[in-house]
């Protein structure tokens, strides 16, 4: 399966380990560049498939969400086809060291105040996942690394329940089945209690200390022995032959997380933290006289510390340097849309001004027009008015002339319109004062007619109807030659 990717971006490198549920593999992360490990699970036949997958993403998201320094982080599940078959995988951070069982076989003896401190940093996992709710039920040295930095990393957190949950679908989650390793199984989860608690995982928790103190576990042997004890036998006591130089503090803690009855043990993980931590205070080295193993480990933090800090120190000059860059080119952009807006605001400013200017020409030429049109319309309104006030006074003055002549014509020679009343002498061709200028080029031009003795004539051609107008006299026509004709009357007709 080497060579093989696996959610088109896990691509397998090397197996890790093997376990009877699946395998262990070294992979890469091609989208984020990055190692991980991927857990493969091989997943039941039939139709209990789409139930497991169900419980495994569940309970694999609810992992996903149990961030600590000593847990592994889950990044990833999937399911994929593999080697004619379906599996599920959970991609993990890949990590660098050994587990506490390598460590149990390969550095014998184990120094107790190291024990003690993985076991306090164990139990500072088992307190944060407790927690959320989330149990462990698989806590053995295999499932505890420590890693090259001394930090010990809790794996398959909560998987023990997973696989078994999301794997068995069937009647075989019912009470009485059985979950874990059992050398490091709880009495409780070895009886098939459907119940069972976070002090499930404090018996795990000193059945592994006990081994680190030990050498081995409290009980071991065939399965069916295996239950029988961890349900009905005491632990067998620490000694100083079984462990010497162990303070009497922790064989007494390691003793209490061994009790068969749960409400024995203490009462959670983080009174584990507590007591451990205790007892690590109380029994610590004189500063210089520290044991070679936590020396080393002394000198191996200080030196992880010195890299970790160089480091940080060049990342964050990196970061620095970038975000000096990243700011300068925002000044620049900002400043070449500053001199952009500036630039558009000046020509919007001048398009203003012409549209002004075009709206001002335009305003002063419609008042010019509508000037003028005033004009032209007060000249003709004062045309209008004079030749209506002018034909007013033609048209009375006609009408007073007309009335006189024809007064006159009828009563004889006593009457006069410019003679002052009827006594007045009667005027005579050629006699009487002429009309007053006031009385328009009408009146004077009727008062050389009756002169010339043509009046009843001139009256007849403005259109009315006039009486006979006796004969004119010789003195009509000694002035024919003066303007008159034949008749008498006079050249022009006003």
């Amino acid at each position: 399966m080497e060579r093989t990717t696996l959610g088109g971006r896990y691509h397998l490198k090397r197996r890790l380990g093997s376990g009877g549920m699946g395998d262990v593999w070294a992979a890469e992360d091609e989208r984020m560049h990055r190692p991980v490990a991927l857990k493969l699970v091989r997943m039941p036949p039939g139709a209990e498939a789409e139930e497991a997958e169900r419980r495994f993403a569940h309970e694999v998201r609810s992992l996903g969400n149990l961030p600590h320094r000593h847990t592994v982080t889950a990044h990833d599940w999937g399911e994929a086809a593999l080697a004619g078959g379906r599996v599920l995988y959970l991609v993990m951070e890949l990590l660098r060291g050994r587990t506490l069982a390598q460590v149990f076989r390969e550095d014998r003896p184990v120094p107790w105040y190291d024990l003690v401190n993985w076991g306090c940093q164990t139990a500072e996992a088992l307190a944060a996942a407790h927690r959320r709710g989330i149990l462990h039920r698989d806590i053995k040295p295999q499932n505890v690394f420590l890693t090259d930095t001394g930090v010990v990393k809790v794996l398959d957190f909560g998987l023990a329940k997973i696989l078994t949950d999301s794997l068995r679908v069937g009647p075989k989650t019912a009470d009485g089945s059985a979950m874990g390793t059992f050398a490091y199984t709880s009495p409780e989860q070895c009886a098939g209690y459907a119940d069972i608690g976070p002090r499930t995982d404090l018996y795990s928790l000193g059945c592994m200390l006990y081994e680190g103190l030990t050498g081995r576990p409290p009980f071991a042997g065939e399965r069916i022995a295996l239950l029988f004890q961890q349900v009905h036998t005491p632990a067998p006591p620490l000694t100083a032959e079984l462990a010497p130089g162990v303070p009497e503090g922790v064989v007494a803690l390691v003793m209490r997380l061994l009790a068969k009855d749960p409400a024995e043990r203490p009462e959670s993980a983080a009174r584990v933290v507590a007591e451990l931590r205790a007892q690590l205070d109380a029994h610590a080295p004189a500063e210089g006289c520290l044991p070679p193993a936590a020396a080393q480990l002394r000198r191996r933090a200080e030196e992880e510390a010195a890299v970790v800090r160089g480091e940080a120190e060049r990342a964050a000059a990196e970061i620095r340097e970038n975000a000096e860059r990243a700011a300068e080119a925002l000044h620049e952009q900002a400043r070449a849309v500053l001199a952009q807006a500036r630039s558009a605001a000046v020509r919007a400013v001048d398009v203003a001004e012409e549209a002004v200017g075009r709206a001002r020409a335009r305003q002063a030429e419609a008042e010019e027009a509508a000037r003028r049109t005033v004009v032209a319309a007060r000249r003709r309104a004062d045309g209008l008015l004079g030749r209506a006030v002018v034909d007013a006074v033609d048209t009375r003055m006609r009408a007073l002339i007309e009335a006189w002549v024809r007064e006159r014509e009828k009563d004889g020679p006593g009457g006069s319109l410019w003679d002052g009343g009827p006594s007045a002498p009667a005027v005579r061709p050629g006699d009487g004062p002429p009309p007053p200028p006031e009385a328009g080029e009408y009146a004077r031009r009727l008062h050389v007619r009756m002169q010339g003795g043509g009046v009843r004539t001139g009256l007849r051609r403005q259109g009315g109807s006039r009486p006979p107008t006796p004969p004119a006299d010789s003195r009509t026509d000694s002035r024919a030659g003066s303007g008159a004709d034949a008749r008498g009357e006079p050249a022009e007709t006003p």
